[in-house]
């Protein structure tokens, strides 16, 4: 419990902590397939490859050396099973069931980037290569096929689940609505789209990486204007936006784009942002070797105490009932619960004995923060996705 304690304090610092460092090392992509699961790729200066591996928010990492050149675009089904694209001269699409210890390899076309890696079953998906070359791979990559190759000013591919998804195209924003069976143009009046990033089906956010970052709450039919700065990496996660420059600054807001916090990392080079399930923001400095990290939730909605229990809510995303199970559960009169939102607000309090379930489907879309409390002083909390 001490250790735990510990730990929750740390993440709630107001500073970009370096929470990796080595100085022969670049990276290139990321994703979070858990709360504090993080794989991590990129090359060595003096090398080959690597995939870290952290499962405890950046505290300790794994290295699993890579033999291949160029690892590009890393996209993760669980917190063992995913996929790698590999670019250039000898392309390929890696997949692992055991955190790329050993995995299977498929040949794919000849690129000098991969620009979008989505898997959406366990065994397809799509991805994007340079020159406006959208494919889709089946039976674990073993099979390949051609979307289309026109999407000339193609930069960039995301899904907001496994029905919609999207490419921004220049000025286009082409759409799939049924899983990539078809794509078709659903914009073509949008601001320069040199960078997507959808945390829904309806809510999205992109860069023109010169001037400024757009949003959109409807799906792509329109965009407008959310902040005035040459963003040239974009993420975002449930109501949470960052958007970075290529030096030092980051921009985030916690509520849909609608209020945004300048900070200085301290870095004289940024090359990737991130933000995962837990709202914790990372960056990549290659310049320096480092990953950074911020918790971007308000601090003390999880100032952990003495007596902190671990539960797990399920399911996360949520849309109606939020199910609860865990050791340190509150199962008697005198328990609490609490909502927060992502501005540090209360939302709800409720004064219960039953706290396996929870009914959230009149919640807002976002990111919540749950915390159950009983009159012992005992805490238990975790946080969870509301999404329609």
């Amino acid at each position: 419990m001490f250790f735990f304690a510990l730990l929750a304090a740390g993440r709630l610092s107001a500073q970009w902590n370096v929470v990796y460092h080595d100085s022969d090392k670049t990276y290139a992509d990321a994703d979070f397939p858990g709360n504090d699961d993080i794989y991590v790729i990129g090359s060595r200066i003096s090398g080959n490859s690597f995939v870290l591996h952290s499962t405890d928010g950046g505290l300790n990492w794994t290295e699993q050396p890579m033999p291949f050149p160029n690892l590009s675009k890393i996209c993760m089904r669980n917190t063992q099973e995913g996929y790698i694209a590999i670019a250039g001269t000898a392309a390929q699409l890696l997949y692992t069931t055991n955190g790329f210890a050993t995995y299977t390899s498929h040949t794919i076309e000849l690129c000098y980037s991969v620009q979008g890696l989505r898997a959406l079953t366990d065994s397809s998906g799509f991805f994007l290569l340079n020159g406006g070359r959208l494919r889709s791979f089946n039976n674990y990559g073993a099979s390949q096929g051609i979307i289309t190759g026109n999407l000339t000013n193609a930069s960039g591919m995301c899904f907001a689940d496994t029905a919609v998804g999207y490419v921004g195209n220049g000025n286009q924003l082409v759409k799939t609505v049924n899983g990539g069976n078809t794509w078709g143009p659903f914009n073509n009046s949008s601001p320069f789209l040199s960078l997507i990033s959808f945390t829904a089906r309806d809510t999205g956010y992109s860069s023109d990486i010169i001037t400024q970052v757009s949003r959109t709450y409807d799906g792509g039919i329109s965009f407008q204007q959310a902040l005035a700065f040459p963003a040239q990496y974009l993420a975002s996660f449930g109501s949470y936006v960052a958007a970075a420059d290529a030096v030092s600054t980051v921009k985030w807001s916690p509520d849909y784009g609608q209020n945004w916090t300048s900070e200085n990392t301290g870095t004289t080079e940024l090359n990737g942002i991130f933000i995962d399930s837990s709202a914790a923001c990372y960056a990549f400095n290659n310049l320096a070797g480092d990953i950074l990290k911020k918790q971007l939730t308000p601090e003390g909605i999880f100032s952990a105490g003495d007596h902190v229990r671990s539960i797990t809510v399920f399911p996360n995303p949520v849309k109606e009932y939020l199910q609860i199970s865990g050791s340190g559960l509150p199962t008697h009169a005198g328990a609490r619960l609490e909502l927060y939102n992502t501005m540090g607000s209360l939302v709800r309090t409720e004064e219960r004995p039953d706290c396996n379930r929870i009914a959230v489907g009149n919640l807002e879309e976002g990111v919540y923060f749950l915390r159950l409390c009983t009159d012992e002083g005992r805490q238990v909390q975790t946080r969870f996705v509301k999404c329609r």
